[in-house]
Order: C-alpha cells, then sequence, then structure tokens
C-alpha cells in the first residue's frame, strides 16, 4: 500500500507540473498575442501618420504651384503692359526723330546756298592758312606743326575719296609720266548713277572715247570687266560716299541698288547682280561676233 500511494502521489504531483505548465504557456501565448495587436496597432499608426504627411506634402507642393502661376501670369501681364509702354515709347521718339530730321533738312534746303558759300569761304581760309608758311620765333615747330596737319587732313581726305586727278597721278608716278595719255580715270559705277570717286570705283584707265561713249548706261559692263570682288568694292564705296566731290553741277547722290534695277542693298548681292548682267550681255556680244563671221 505505501508503494500504491507513493506512486499515486507522484503521479499527482506529474499532473499538477503539467497543468501547471500548461497554464504558463498558456499565460505567454496570450501575451505574444497582445504583443502582436500592439505592433499592428503601432503599425496602423504609422500609416495614419505617413498618410497625413502625404497628404500634407501634397497639399503644399499643389499650393506652391498655385503661387508659381499666378506670380508668371502676374509677371506676364506686367511684361505685356511694358512691352506696350516701350513700344509707344519707341513710336513716340521715332516720330520726334523723323520731325526733327524733317526740320533739318527743311532748314539746309532752305539756306543750302549760303551754308555751301560760307563752306567755300572757310575751306579757302583753311587752305591759305596752312599753305603759308611761319616766320619768325618759333616759327620752325609752327611749321612743323603745320605739314603734320597738312598730311593728316590729306590722309582723312583720301581715305573717303581721290579725285581722277589725283588718281591719274598716282598711275603716271608708277607707270609713267606718258602711260595713260589719251585715256580716262573709268568709273566702275558711273558718277551720275552716284558712283564715288573713290580708288575702289575706279577701273584703272580706258580709251577716253570708249568711256564717253559708253556714258552711264554700261555699270554692268564696267562689273563684268572688273571682276566680282572689285565691283563689291565699288558698290560699298559709293552707297557710302557718292558722287559728293564732283556731282557736274547736279544735286550730289549716292548709289542706290534699289533704284539702280537690284533686288538687295547689299553689296555682295549688287555686285553679283551687276556682273552677271555684264557677263550676259558679254554673251550677246560674242553670239553676234560669231553670226557675222560666219561665212
Amino acid at each position: 500500500r505505501n508503494a500504491e500511494a507513493e506512486q499515486k502521489e507522484a503521479e499527482a504531483a506529474r499532473a499538477g507540473e503539467a497543468s501547471a505548465l500548461g497554464a504558463q504557456q498558456v499565460q505567454q501565448g496570450l501575451q505574444g498575442l497582445g504583443l502582436m495587436q500592439q505592433m499592428q496597432m503601432m503599425q496602423q499608426q504609422q500609416m495614419q501618420q505617413m498618410q497625413q504627411f502625404m497628404q500634407q506634402q501634397q497639399q503644399q507642393q499643389m499650393q506652391m504651384s498655385q503661387q508659381v502661376l499666378a506670380g508668371a501670369f502676374s509677371a506676364v501681364g506686367a511684361l505685356a503692359s511694358g512691352n506696350v509702354a516701350a513700344t509707344e515709347a519707341a513710336n513716340s521718339a521715332s516720330a520726334e526723330a523723323i520731325a526733327a530730321r524733317k526740320e533739318i533738312e527743311n532748314l539746309y534746303a532752305d539756306n543750302e546756298a549760303a551754308i555751301l558759300a560760307e563752306n567755300s569761304k572757310l575751306e579757302a581760309k583753311l587752305r591759305e592758312f596752312e599753305g603759308e608758311p611761319h616766320k619768325g620765333p618759333g616759327s620752325k615747330a609752327k611749321n612743323e606743326a603745320m605739314e603734320r596737319r597738312k598730311a593728316a587732313r590729306k590722309e582723312i581726305a583720301e581715305s573717303e575719296s581721290m579725285s581722277r586727278s589725283a588718281y591719274a597721278r598716282h598711275l603716271r608716278a608708277l607707270l609713267g609720266k606718258d602711260a595713260i595719255d589719251g585715256q580716262d580715270i573709268l568709273h566702275i559705277i558711273a558718277s551720275s548713277n552716284g558712283g564715288a570717286d573713290h580708288p575702289d570705283n575706279f577701273l584703272y584707265a580706258l580709251g577716253s572715247t570708249f568711256n564717253r561713249s559708253i556714258g552711264d548706261n554700261y555699270d554692268d559692263l564696267n562689273a563684268f570687266l572688273a571682276g566680282k570682288e572689285k565691283t563689291e568694292r565699288a558698290v560699298r564705296a559709293s552707297i557710302k560716299y557718292g558722287n559728293r566731290t564732283d556731282p557736274r553741277g547736279k544735286p550730289a547722290k549716292t548709289y542706290n541698288p534699289i533704284a539702280a534695277g537690284g533686288s538687295s542693298s547689299d553689296p555682295a548681292d549688287e555686285a553679283q547682280r551687276l556682273f552677271a548682267k555684264g557677263q550676259t550681255l558679254m554673251t550677246a556680244v560674242r553670239a553676234a561676233r560669231r553670226i557675222k563671221l560666219k561665212p
């Protein structure tokens, strides 16, 4: 009996331990379940906070975009207003400039004779002053200064124009004093068409009979003889200076490619047009000569 009782007591003790262990495991499981629920709740809270943050960022971006667009529209409106004001101011200034220029032109036209006469007197006095050597104390320095002024004046004058007689003197100095007897200095652009008395518009010297027979109707032929590069320089000089140094009793004029029949005011374009026209003319002359020489 004692052994049986001890066995029962041992089984009862083991059963109690198992029950206590099971209770402990159940309690731990419940605790783990609670921890998982807490973690899930924390995750849900974090997700909600993240969503709220994203919504706030989107709202801020939308507000910034609206502000930028409003500023851009405002700037465009201000720019448009400024352009209108600037255009109105430019038109007003242009009208005033045109009116002032017209007034000056009218003033010059009304007093042209007096202005030219006074200019001639001043030119004569200046030539007289520069051509008369100084005498007495300090005359050497004064004469040297006078020569420097004369040289500078000559350089300036020749940079803008050169008379045909001056150009002829240069040719004689280079080729001999009798080298161009019976010849005229030939303009590429005729003087009456606004051709400049300028080295760039001179085609050296050709027979005076030929020069005077072609008159001012063969600028294209002259261009073909001179070549496109030389003709471009001739056109450029004639546009800039015109025939003002020797208008030959007529109002001075500058060369106008459009008035001469061209479609462009660019010197290169006008040179190409004149050269091509002269080339066509020469082709026709050659064809006529071939017909005439046929047996």
